[in-house]
């Protein structure tokens, strides 16, 4: 199988566009890069809208990011794989690949952001070619995977892993809080702001996350005032970015100073990569429990709460 375009963003890389930006790059599939028989480029961060140039400038801006992180991973001029892989949040923001006749694995990272143009897209793609949708976790019962995709195409979990070595400390004697932390994304103050993703429209939000949020748990964590929660958020469009303390700690330690921690979810169903993280470093989850059927098969020690009043009273038996 191929990949297409993985340079643009930082799924895999630090793509060539950040690479003196500093911030917290998860690259929460690096691991999986070797898994693929090649890397094709369809475009670069320049973009001229004539395709072989566009083209050229990709597999040219490809190789730089191939040598400067050393991947061993190939890059094809042309595709001669039955089956190809890409990101959604790439493809929404530059362009999917150009290709027929393929099985086109898509994966569903971020898909909450212009969920309806996506449908529209998948369906347009569909024509000509066999699309198999990805994910971390199986999210085909969730509410806004099913209204835009239903059952019309396939599914594979495609997940991320975490970085055991970055996490290994597993330190014994930890202090008896519970770290919670996370990226928030308030509908109204996106509004305010004027920011919004990739010509998504607002009424098409309201529709679909009527709470206001992509992240109705950690909008929950974060407005509970209890002497066991430490709190980091940041909440998207409205704290600055560069001096959010979200994107200056370091998680391992912060991971590894806790008893136990919450990762609040996405509305979207996906499973947050700080839950792999935290249990990867050994601190106890405590998860909601419309996921105990997922972190039965990744933990063996673990707390559930049912809703606001059920944590208060979890905390509180904590508490000792």
């Amino acid at each position: 199988m191929i990949v297409a375009n993985p340079h643009l963003d930082d799924f895999f890389y630090i793509p060539l566009k950040n690479l003196f930006v500093k911030r917290d790059y998860r690259m929460k599939y690096k691991e999986k890069l070797n898994e693929f028989s090649g890397m094709a480029a369809s475009r670069s961060t320049i973009f001229l809208n004539i395709a072989f140039l566009d083209k050229l400038l990709g597999t040219i801006e490809l190789y730089i990011w191939k040598k400067i992180h050393n991947i061993q991973t190939p890059i094809c001029w042309n595709i001669n794989s039955e089956s190809i892989f890409e990101f959604c949040w790439t493809g929404i923001r530059y362009g999917f690949y150009p290709t027929k006749n393929k099985n086109r694995h898509i994966h569903l990272s971020h898909y909450f952001n212009a969920t309806d143009k996506l449908a529209l897209i998948f369906k347009r793609l569909g024509k000509e070619n066999t699309i198999i949708l990805n994910n971390d976790n199986d999210i085909t019962n969730n509410y806004l995977y099913k209204k835009y995709f239903g059952e019309n195409y396939k599914f594979k979990i495609f997940s991320f892993t975490s970085d055991s070595n970055k996490f290994f400390d597993k330190k014994q004697n930890r202090l008896n809080k519970v770290l919670t932390f996370g990226t928030i994304h308030l509908i109204e103050e996106l509004r305010k702001e004027k920011k919004i993703f990739y010509k998504d429209s607002f009424s098409r939000l309201i529709n679909d996350f009527p709470t206001g949020t992509f992240h109705d748990e950690r909008l929950m964590l974060s407005k509970i005032n209890h002497n066991m929660l430490i709190k980091y958020f940041y909440f998207w469009g409205i704290d600055d970015f560069d001096s959010n303390e979200l994107f200056s700690l370091n998680l391992n330690d912060e991971l590894n100073r806790y008893k136990y921690f919450i990762v609040g979810g996405e509305n979207s169903g996906a499973i947050p990569i700080g839950l792999l993280d935290g249990i990867s470093a050994g601190s106890i989850p405590i998860v909601h429990s419309s996921n105990l059927n997922l972190i039965k098969k990744i933990c063996d020690k673990f707390e559930v709460y049912k809703d606001k009043d059920d944590l208060i009273n979890l905390l509180n038996s904590l508490n000792v």
